[in-house]
């Protein structure tokens, strides 16, 4: 998801990425993404956020605001940030070994090949 945003937004660099939601509140989840995606995580006091944004949206949209006060980048008060733990190389490591496990577990579907070698052969009786 992190390389298809990268390419919608003309590689830009990220920054830092900012969550909300249920999974937020998992910690160990928060620093596995920082240390993957290389860039601080920043989660709010209040991860559910997501009516919030809606109705700042509309506010933006009607004029009742700007982009730039509701946007603002500064950390707010009771945020947590979760920073990368590990180095470049260590990084690119896992990220190719997911990759290698995601290639792995393609095809695992019904009727897929793999699927059919594992089923067992009809008795037809002969």
């Amino acid at each position: 998801v992190l390389q298809a945003m990268r390419e919608d937004a003309g590689g830009l660099k990220l920054q830092a990425l900012r969550v909300d939601g249920g999974a937020s509140h998992n910690a160990l989840l928060m620093q596995l993404q920082a240390d993957i995606l290389g860039v601080q995580v920043v989660r709010p006091a209040d991860v559910e956020t997501t009516a919030l944004g809606a109705a700042l949206a509309a506010a933006v949209g009607v004029g009742l605001t700007t982009e730039d006060a509701v946007l603002g980048s500064a950390q707010k008060d009771g945020d947590t940030s979760f920073l990368p733990a590990i180095g470049d190389k260590a990084r690119s490591q896992k990220v190719a070994d997911w990759v290698k496990a995601v290639s792995r577990s393609l095809g695992w579907e019904e009727g897929s090949k793999i699927a059919e070698a594992d089923e067992p052969e009809a008795d037809d009786g002969a």
